[in-house]
Formats: structure tokens, sequence, C-alpha cells
């Protein structure tokens, strides 16, 4: 077989096998071009062949040993150089299914030398018998026939282009979008290594719509899609999903979850319209109206799933004030951390004054050179200790200060609780939300 054919049909081939591992080859550059070297690699036993002349210095002397589709046609030399390659791989630190491409690429060659008339000796140099297939001389390929060998290159041709998506999906994602069936979804939404894009057709009454989306969840009988703004539940109610089409995004879920506590309704609406929220959880200590997705409830714990829209206020006199701390209690306390800093740093700079006259008075101890001696001597003698001043007095006088401040505010407190002017209503609770972001490449 000539080496376009063999090229051809070994990216045919590969693509085929491939797509049931789930290995795309048309995913990256590099996966085509080893698959077209290793599907020309076992003719180097042949100087006039394509990857002969390119690799002349190493065809002539295999050729002039073994001769034509002898040794590297053979099994043992193809399992040999698997196992070197994955080796190298391995030392090199290179991931992705190059092995893998490179022997099925390598026996894809074997089998289509093998349904040539002259067939290969696959268990040399044991035996030396071509192996044919099929067993009748007249159905195989002949080499020199120009015909067979442009009809074979156009079978491959056409294969190929047929063959793109089955290529770039998967087998199993294609076998699952023929049938297009929620069990279908379900088993490519358990196996699929990222995230699923999904082409729903559903049907309300006599009316046949299409949705697209990310395939977040997959219920017995429903759907669950993204579409970057909102979730949408497909198949329940009067929905009639008719046909499902997945396909692969490239893309990876994830999910994280956040909890918050004691928040004003406020800062808990703004906090759930930062992220697409799968759960949510939330209770307080008043009753509270709550809308979730065009849904209006009063009480003082909810619980949801996949939030689109969000508002919540609390069931109570909106006319009554909230209570604002006293903000000299900040300031007072800024005023003892500063204080606190102050006595930190002198107390670190009286150390290392403190060390290095302990090692000027070891090296005036140790040194012999009675004129480096003196000279360390008078330094000792002059080194001043940086004084320390005393905080403690300003310390306690803040603290002092500052438990007055904050007496003074439970009092102006409760004094506001007693009279009703204060509305203490807060959320606590946790929730869910998903990203989307590039799986990490090989």
């Amino acid at each position: 077989m000539t080496a376009p054919n063999h090229i051809v049909g070994g990216i045919a081939t590969v693509g085929i096998f491939a797509s049931i591992s789930g290995i795309n080859i048309l995913a990256k550059p590099a996966y085509l071009v080893v698959i077209a070297i290793a599907s020309l690699l076992p003719d180097i036993d042949h100087t006039r062949s394509l990857i002969g002349k390119l690799l002349y210095p190493i065809a002539k002397p295999i050729n002039r040993r073994y001769g034509h589709r002898t040794i590297t046609h053979s099994l043992i030399f193809t399992f040999f150089l698997i196992l070197l390659l994955r080796l190298v791989l391995i030392a090199l630190n290179v991931p992705g299914p190059y092995t893998t491409l490179f022997g099925a690429a390598y026996l894809s060659h074997l089998v289509f030398d093998m349904m040539t008339v002259q067939g290969v000796p696959l268990f040399y140099p044991f035996l030396r018998n071509p192996c044919v297939l099929p067993g009748k001389a007249s159905l195989r390929l002949n080499t020199n026939n120009l015909r067979s060998e442009t009809s074979v290159f156009c079978f491959f041709l056409l294969s190929l282009f047929f063959l793109q998506p089955l290529f770039s999906q998967g087998f199993w994602t294609s076998y699952n979008r023929l049938f297009g069936t929620m069990k279908h979804l379900r088993s490519e939404f358990a196996s699929s290594p990222d995230l699923l894009r999904c082409t729903v057709q559903y049907r309300i009454g006599t009316d046949l719509t299409t949705a697209t989306g990310y395939v977040i969840d997959v219920l017995p009988q429903e759907v669950v899609l993204y579409d970057s703004v909102a979730f949408r539940t497909l198949g329940a109610g009067h929905q009639s999903i008719t046909h499902l089409a997945p396909s692969h995004s490239g893309l990876a879920l994830s999910y994280h979850t956040q909890s918050f506590y004691n928040i004003p309704a406020d800062s808990l609406t703004q906090l759930l319209y930062r992220h697409p929220v799968t759960s949510l959880e939330v209770s307080s200590n008043h009753p509270f109206v709550c809308t979730i997705n065009d849904r209006t409830t009063t009480s003082k714990s909810i619980t949801a799933s996949y939030v689109n829209s969000f508002s919540l206020t609390p069931a109570v006199d909106t006319t009554t004030q909230p209570f604002y701390p006293d903000p000299r209690i900040n300031t007072q306390y800024r005023q003892l951390d500063l204080l606190k800093a102050l006595q930190a740093k002198e107390h670190l700079a009286y150390q290392a004054a403190e060390t290095q006259l302990q090692q000027l008075r070891q090296q005036a101890h140790s040194e012999t050179n009675l004129i480096r001696k003196e000279g360390l001597i008078h330094q000792i003698n002059t080194f001043k200790l940086p004084t320390i001043k005393d905080y403690s007095t300003d310390i306690d006088r803040e603290h002092i200060q500052l438990a007055q401040l904050q007496r003074a505010d439970q009092i102006r407190h409760k004094q506001q609780l007693a009279s009703g002017k204060i509305d203490l209503a807060t959320y606590s609770g946790f929730y869910t939300y998903l990203t989307i972001t590039p799986l990490p490449h090989e």
C-alpha cells in the first residue's frame, strides 16, 4: 500500500478506535503528526519509501540486514517501539495519549499491508510465513495497481470527511446523540470528563421549542441547563422532551459553597447576584418576605435550588431605623493598635541593639590583635542602648476610654430596642454557586 493510503487510512482507523477511548485526534495537531509518522514508520526498511528517503541513513542498514517487510513489520518490533516510546515520554514528563496513538497507527500499517497480496510476517523472526487478510488472494489489494490504490485513497478520504464529528465528539457521545434520550444523556453526563453542552428539543402542547445550554444536572425525567444567564429545568410539568443532542464543551464545572452570618437583606441580595447560585438556604430571627424565581414566600427560613432571581425584605415595619454603633469605638481600637505597635517596635529595636553589643563584646574577648581589640573596646564603651518609652500607662488609659464608650453604646442600644426604633432582622445560611473555566492543558 502506498504512503498516502497509509497516512489517510491510519488517521481514519486510529480516529475511530481513539474515539471509543475518548481521545479526540483533532484536539491537537501533534496527534495527527504522531499518527502520520507511525503509520509510515514500518516502511523504514525500504530505502525507496517516503519514510526511507527521509531517514535514509537508518533505512539503508535495516534494508541490507533484513530486507523489506520483515523485522519492522513484526509484532515483536512493534511492541518494542511502543515500550521504548512510553519510557522516553515518562522520562521527559510529556503528558498525553501519544503512546496509544503511535501504537494504533503503527498497527494500522501492518493491518493494511496484510490486506495486500504479499502480506506481512507478523511473527518474524520465529515464523517467516506472511499473514494475510482475507485468505483469498483475489480479494486482497495489489500494491502495483494504481486504480485500486486510488479507490482506497478516495474511500479513506471520504471517510475522514464524514467521520470528523465522530472524532471530535467521541464514539459514545455520538452514540448518545444518535438516540437522544434521557437515558443516554445521563450516561454521557456521568462519564464526561468536561462540561456538556446540550441542545434540547421539547414540546409544550403542539409547539416544538429548542433550548441550548450547559448541562448542570440530569434528573430521571428532567434536565437542568445553564445558558450563561439563567437556569432552565426542562421536562417538568407540561413539557415533553423529544430529543437531546449533547456535545463536549472543553470546559470544567466547579462548585463552591460559601456561608454568611447575621448580614442585612441588601448585603445578602448583592452577595447572591455575584454568581449563578445552584442551592440556597437562608434563616432569620424574624419572618421575611422572599421572592425566588417569581415565587413569593413568607417565612423565617427558606431553601431553594437554581436561583435566577432573588429579592428579600423583612416582614416588619419598614419605617424603623437601624442602629449605628458609635464611630469613636473604632477610632479607639485604632489608637490602641498604634500604641501597641510603637511599643513592639521599640522593644525590637532594643533587642537588636543589645544583640549587637553582645557581638562586639565577644569579638573583643576573642581578638588577639591589640590595636583592633582596643578599637572594639572603644566601640563598646561608647555604645548606647536605645531608650524604651513606657506605653503601659497610655494603653491602660485607652482601654478605660474604650470600655466607657462600649458601655455607653450598649445602654443606647438597649434604649432603642425598648423604644422599638430599631430593625434587627439579619440573615444567616449558606449557598452553593458554580464557576465555568477552561480545562487545564495536558
